[in-house]
């Protein structure tokens, strides 16, 4: 089955019907056992007809953008953790450098 998917998305990328941007995370779903490539794919009426391809297509296109918009939150939301983290980070050392005796010029420090 995962070879037949295979083939229908290098087919639907070499017929310019899915960009190699969708084809890469549509295979990356599949390598990750994604059932809902193989199901995409399966759902192909009319014996490989150009409007069962054109199905094909819109319901893979649909999938390659649910993939990347979880892949845009998921890095959005390790980002946000890591951003936070590190302004807390400059925030404790402005405050522990504004505290400390040796600190300075303390109007500087902004």
């Amino acid at each position: 089955a995962a070879g037949q998917v295979l083939y229908i998305l290098s087919a639907l990328r070499h017929q310019g019907m899915l960009t190699v941007r969708e084809k890469n995370l549509l295979k990356g779903m599949l390598l990750r056992r994604d059932d809902r490539v193989i199901a995409a794919t399966a759902a192909q009426p009319g014996g490989g007809s150009s409007s069962g391809f054109e199905q094909t297509r819109d319901l893979l296109h649909e999938l390659a953008v649910e993939e990347a918009e979880q892949r845009y939150h998921l890095v959005m939301e390790v980002f946000k953790g890591e951003a936070d983290g590190f302004l807390n980070a400059a925030k404790e050392e402005r405050a522990s450098l504004l505290a400390s005796p040796s600190g300075g010029d303390k109007t500087s420090l902004v």
